[in-house]
């Protein structure tokens, strides 16, 4: 394992601004590169989500629209629709909700910081829905935030408990004890989220919480223990520790064996001075040479991209369209 640490160390030598991704824009969005929309149909049934090596996005809400505005380079995150990204075959989704006061109670708007994306929270679920009833051998992971309000966390809760009575409380697995086996979760949406319950009354899903700018820290509450690195605010004097924090993630997901404990592990990165996609051109190639040392291996944990599946259309963009696939294909069998 050193020797495999030592050669890749080698390899490196909003309502402020909204965005129109509506069905009526004229954006044009890319084709996907490839589908794996059934991939989790191989995955056993008795293996728990924590030893299944997963496709997320980081800011899933935030895919290509046309605004003109200068900023939107660095609020950017995907460049595909929810149900591209699905159909490309991430299965981990992470949303983030402002609660806006409206005459008709609270609109739930999903947000990159300050900027609000033109989608609901309620069309980011019932996407998922009708994906997994395409798809019933498949499960959707979903982490919600609070983005840009400031309800406190039993009020946030009741207004997220809300939507997903509206979708339909069969639709999701809401437990929040041990996490499940696949066979479990099979055609549900699964619920993650980095807030408490308050006063809900009601179990809604796992909590999963940890320090800004973590470069790898383990958490145990209730009957399920959790690793996250989020070492996300980078310049390109730190690229490449960001990129060893992702690998060494990896590394301790393998290393773990099949102890329960789910690791998240973001592959995004902002930069102050150099938009998302550049930075993303500059982490993901090395971060997917550690991904394909890792084929068949078994687990690796859950890895957050940006621009999943995302073409490269300019010489100076190398996204690595096909790292969804390779991460994917660390699972055994895939």
């Amino acid at each position: 394992m050193k020797n495999l640490i030592f050669g890749f160390s080698v390899i490196a030598l909003i309502f402020l601004t909204g965005c129109d991704n509506n069905n009526n824009n004229d954006t044009e969005l890319p084709n996907l590169p490839y589908t794996y929309t059934n991939w989790m149909s191989k995955i056993d049934d008795g293996s728990s989500i924590a030893d299944i090596t997963i496709p997320g996005t980081h800011d899933s809400g935030a895919f290509d629209c046309d605004t003109g505005a200068t900023e939107l380079k660095w609020v950017l995150a995907q460049s595909l629709t929810i149900r591209q990204q699905l159909d490309l075959g991430v299965r981990w989704l992470d949303i983030r909700v402002r609660a806006q006061e409206t005459d008709n109670g609270y609109y739930l708007g999903v947000y990159h910081d300050k900027y609000y994306l033109n989608l609901s929270f309620y069309s980011v679920l019932k996407t998922a829905k009708e994906f997994l009833e395409d798809h019933p051998s498949e499960a959707v992971m979903i982490t919600i935030k609070q983005e840009h309000s400031s309800l406190s966390d039993g009020d946030f809760s009741k207004e997220i408990y809300k939507k997903l009575e509206a979708i339909g409380l069969s639709k999701f697995y809401l437990e929040q004890d041990s996490l499940p086996a696949m066979g479990e979760v099979r055609g549900k949406i699964v619920v993650f989220r980095r807030f408490a319950l308050g006063d809900l009354g009601h179990k809604m899903g796992y909590n999963v919480y940890w320090n800004d700018q973590t470069t790898g820290e383990g958490h145990h509450h209730n009957n399920y223990s959790f690793y996250v690195q989020d070492y996300y605010h980078v310049d390109p004097g730190t690229y490449f520790s960001k990129t060893q924090y992702v690998w060494a993630t990896m590394l301790h997901a393998l290393g773990g064996g099949h102890d329960g404990t789910l690791y998240l592990n973001y592959a995004s990165a902002y930069a102050t001075w150099h938009p998302n996609k550049t930075v993303a051109s500059s982490i993901s190639p090395l971060v997917d040479a550690y991904v394909k040392a890792l084929y068949h291996v078994g687990k690796a944990g859950v890895i957050f991209v940006n621009f999943a599946g995302t073409p490269d259309t300019s010489v100076d963009d190398n996204l690595v369209p096909h790292l969804v696939k390779h991460i994917i294909e660390i699972n055994e069998g895939l």
